[in-house]
């Protein structure tokens, strides 16, 4: 019984550790996303209430040259 309880335990353990880097994982793509939508969504609206707009779709290619888009 001992054995079997110290097998569960270890297992236990490394579901847990991986659970962790899962979620670890999903929370830093989930800010990378949000950081991504946020400055899209800045730009976007400058771009809107700028008459001209030149300058706001040359800052939109830099931010897509620069993966941040």
């Amino acid at each position: 019984m001992s054995q079997n309880n110290h097998q569960l335990s270890e297992i236990n353990q490394t579901i847990t550790k991986t659970m962790d880097q899962v979620f670890n994982q999903l929370n830093a793509e989930i800010k990378r996303t949000n950081q991504k939508l946020t400055m899209r969504t800045a730009a976007t609206n400058l771009y809107a209430s700028v008459p001209t707009g030149i300058v706001v779709v040359a800052l939109m290619w830099l931010l897509n040259a620069f993966n941040v888009w």
